[in-house]
């Protein structure tokens, strides 16, 4: 307490004056809050000095507001926990988690004693023809939306919460086993997390990939992408295309064209801190007709229906400002944001 009184008169918050006749005063209080480190032992406590600004009524007795920001700066230390990610460090790098918010959401839907399972979906998980009773939309979509946030950190189940998203209007009670499914396997891979390694080769990469007509009630397919800064992996998505894919070259060369505008746009983020590539980036993708697509004129001509995103792929392969290979299905990393994989 004594300290926030100490920053109030640093800071000049206040100017001390004689009461005027009739002036209706605003108080203050005291606001006190513990704030826990990760693992739920206290961190510290905070004491805030707030006005009772309800007190007064606009017109009578005020007829504006202002709030002059006058905040000291101080070091709170190496970063340990934010918005719900935890960072751990190591020798060479840091670890970014969210297990205490993962805990929380599985006490919050009452999945904490639920028996744990390897992996997030089933492969032929039948959601999209999925028939059953209706459930409390209301619930479902926090579920979902928690489990959305937990993507900030955990790729691995990108693809099934962008599937369960999919059902948010009208869940039924097999849409709600597969998101309760999500929640046994998170229970399994607890303390999961992105792990950033510091010194990496300074590389761009991606890795691009489709399923073609995956949704069996609507034909579309499904874009995803991985791209790796050395080492690290630092952009993904799942997500599923806005019209139907007339072939697989056309499924598979939209991701294509996703991948390359996410990798710029990662480029000119690098370039503010004067960070540069010392090589081309590299677009990795498993199917041969799109990369034949991007050097061929006559394939184009035979693909006119994609013609903006071929056009904004092939200017920067011939500008050589992208470069593209071909990645086994064995080796596609991205596949795991297309669909269920065995453990």
């Amino acid at each position: 307490m004594q300290e926030e009184i100490d920053a109030l008169h640093t800071n000049k918050t206040w100017i001390l004056v004689p009461k005027s006749p009739g002036i209706n005063l605003v108080r203050s209080k005291w606001v006190f809050k513990t704030k826990l480190k990760a693992d739920g032992i206290v961190d510290i406590y905070k004491a805030r000095l707030v006005a009772r600004g309800f007190s007064q009524l606009e017109g009578i007795d005020f007829e504006e507001t202002f709030s002059p920001v006058e905040f000291a700066m101080k070091d709170l230390g190496p970063l340990q926990f934010f918005l719900g990610v935890e960072v751990k460090y190591f020798k060479g790098g840091i670890h970014l988690n969210q297990s205490k918010y993962a805990a929380e959401l599985l006490a919050k839907t009452e999945m904490t004693l639920s028996k744990a399972i390897a992996t997030p979906l089933a492969q032929k998980h039948g959601l999209h023809e999925a028939v059953g009773s209706l459930v409390d939309a209301s619930l479902y979509k926090m579920i979902v939306g928690s489990l959305q946030y937990l993507t900030l950190t955990r790729p691995d189940i990108t693809h099934p919460v962008k599937l369960a998203s999919q059902f948010m209007q009208s869940p039924n009670t097999e849409h709600l086993q597969g998101v309760k499914r999500i929640l046994r396997y998170i229970k399994s891979t607890l303390h999961f997390g992105l792990r950033i390694i510091s010194q990496s080769p300074c590389r761009l990469y991606g890795y691009s990939d489709a399923d073609w007509g995956g949704c069996t009630t609507t034909r579309r397919s499904t874009t995803c992408y991985s791209i790796y800064l050395g080492v690290n992996c630092i952009s993904w998505t799942s997500k599923k295309q806005t019209t139907v894919a007339r072939s697989s070259v056309e499924a598979e060369y939209r991701p294509l064209a996703s991948t390359a505008a996410e990798m710029t746009w990662i480029l000119y983020l690098l370039h503010d801190p004067r960070v540069f590539l010392r090589s081309v980036p590299t677009l990795y993708c498993d199917n041969m007709s799109a990369l034949y697509m991007m050097v061929n004129p006559v394939m184009h001509a035979l693909t006119k229906h994609v013609e903006m995103d071929y056009h904004c792929v092939h200017e920067k392969v011939a500008r050589g400002q992208l470069l593209t290979q071909f990645v086994t299905s064995k080796d596609q990393l991205a596949d795991i944001h297309t669909k269920a994989l065995t453990k």
